[in-house]
C-alpha cells in the first residue's frame, strides 16, 4: 500500500488500521491498482457500491454544511 499508509499502521489498532486502509483504497483511490481486478470485483460482487460516490458526498455536505467557518480538516 501507500508508504504514509505504511507508516501510520504501525501506531494503529489493528482494526483501527484495516478500517483505515479501506478508506483509503475505497475513497482516496489509495493502493487500489496494488489490488487485483479480480479480488475488486469479487468484493463487489458480494458488497455492491450502489452509488457510493453520490452517497458518500451527500453525507459529507449534510455533516458540514450546518458548521461551515470550522469544517476545513475538522471532520
Amino acid at each position: 500500500m501507500a508508504e504514509p499508509f505504511l507508516a501510520a499502521a504501525g501506531h494503529m489498532a489493528p482494526e483501527i488500521a484495516l478500517v483505515t486502509a479501506g478508506v483509503e483504497v475505497d475513497v482516496l483511490g489509495i493502493g487500489h491498482d496494488e489490488i487485483a481486478e479480480e479480488q475488486r470485483d469479487a468484493v463487489l460482487a458480494v458488497h455492491p457500491r450502489s452509488d457510493f460516490k453520490n452517497g458518500i458526498l451527500r453525507e459529507f455536505t449534510r455533516r458540514v454544511s450546518p458548521r461551515p467557518q470550522t469544517t476545513f480538516c475538522n471532520f
